[in-house]
């Protein structure tokens, strides 16, 4: 079984209730997927019991998953890795692939997505501690810190100081979770001090299609930077710096270095590739 073979298992307490996180890497995907067992369930699998009897309240996909390692998502599709486009793990094809929910999508967003896709961005990149982790599966994905703050979701180890929130509220960016197209952001080292687990989480790129997303040319607190929306600034970006060593550019590239894509409020647990193997990592 796919479960016993391939996927970590991770205990979990919720009050009295005991859980198993089983994770592992979809066979078709190639994205982490987890499903979150009862530990009694679990324990009688074990025992020999018939997965559709010792699990009666997963669902069918989810026991697929953990009998062959094919999720949901992946389930009759191939993973073509050179078009990592997804919405929800899906690969982003058409008007028609989009999802039927209430987020509106820039008008240009295939024009984002072949700048994207010429210029190998698979994923985005948001750093944060360890500690954060069990918030964000708890609350089911990365919030903006105002909106935090607005609904009472423990952050236990903020990315940002009070200078930089105060920044963020006179440039109105306080709602927006950001992300860097670099996985070595010079800010980690920065914060080093407070963020003594860093954890980078990797972000589909597909979050840069919703409408209400947000580009810099630079970090987003520097006086200097530009803050966009529109396909004709976005494609101005400097993505030949973002695949090359931050210390080995002059100053002016440092700061196109630093380049941020900033999603309003709030980004699903699905669009994040590697959280349930960043929990495990540390187990």
């Amino acid at each position: 079984m796919y479960m016993i073979d391939s996927c970590s298992l991770v205990p979990l307490s919720i009050g009295d209730e005991k859980y198993v996180i089983c994770t592992g890497v979809c066979t078709q995907t190639h994205f982490d997927y987890s499903v979150t067992i009862p530990l009694e369930g679990f324990r009688k699998m074990s025992e020999g019991m018939f997965i559709q009897n010792a699990l009666p309240n997963i669902s069918p996909e989810d026991r697929e998953f953990l009998i062959s390692g094919v999720s949901p998502e992946g389930k009759g599709t191939l993973y073509d890795y050179k078009s990592p486009y997804l919405v929800g793990h899906k690969e982003v094809s058409s008007e028609e692939d989009l999802p039927k929910t209430n987020i509106k999508w820039k008008r240009d967003w295939k024009k984002i997505k072949n700048i994207l896709h010429d210029n190998r961005v698979q994923w985005l990149y948001h750093f944060t501690d360890y500690s954060n982790l069990e918030s964000i599966l708890e609350k089911g994905g990365l919030y903006s810190w105002a909106y935090s703050e607005r609904n009472n979701i423990e952050i236990k180890v903020q990315g940002g100081e009070e200078w930089s929130r105060d920044n963020d509220k006179i440039n109105k960016l306080q709602d927006y979770v950001r992300l860097s197209y670099v996985k070595n952001h010079p800010m980690m080292y920065v914060r080093s001090e407070v963020i003594k687990n860093p954890i980078v989480l990797k972000i589909s790129s597909d979050v840069c299609f919703y409408d209400e997303t947000l580009f810099t040319n630079m970090n987003a607190v520097s006086k200097s930077k530009k803050v966009f929306s529109d396909f004709n600034n976005f494609s101005k970006l400097k993505f030949d710096l973002f695949n090359k060593e931050y210390l080995n550019l002059n100053e002016k590239q440092k700061k196109h270095y630093q380049s941020e894509v900033l999603v309003k409020s709030f980004i699903p647990i699905k669009y994040i590739g590697n959280l349930y193997s960043s929990i495990t990592s540390h187990i």
